[in-house]
């Protein structure tokens, strides 16, 4: 399952899950219903860095995550072949 982050807010990563289709809001996930096709989510810090496999978007126990990637256009530094900089 996979998700688009498309900002920070505070506490939580503001995301879109194209899967996701349900507009209830529970503990550590805000439903924002964003009309722009951009983002339908926040989801808590917290709920991400869970490693309970069994809640919603948690990255699950540390030894067994493969990657996130994070990429800011506004930070970004200029790569000669046109790459991304991102750390894993």
């Amino acid at each position: 399952h996979y998700v688009l982050s498309v900002g920070i807010e505070k506490e939580n990563v503001v995301l879109f899950d194209p899967y996701f289709e349900s507009k209830h809001s529970t503990a550590g996930i805000e439903y924002i219903g964003a009309d722009d096709g951009r983002s339908n989510r926040k989801v808590s810090f917290e709920r991400l860095n869970s490693d309970n496999h069994r809640i919603r978007y948690a990255t699950g126990k540390t030894e067994e995550r493969e990657a996130v990637l994070f990429f800011n256009k506004k930070t970004r530094k200029a790569r000669p072949n046109g790459g991304i900089e991102y750390f894993i």
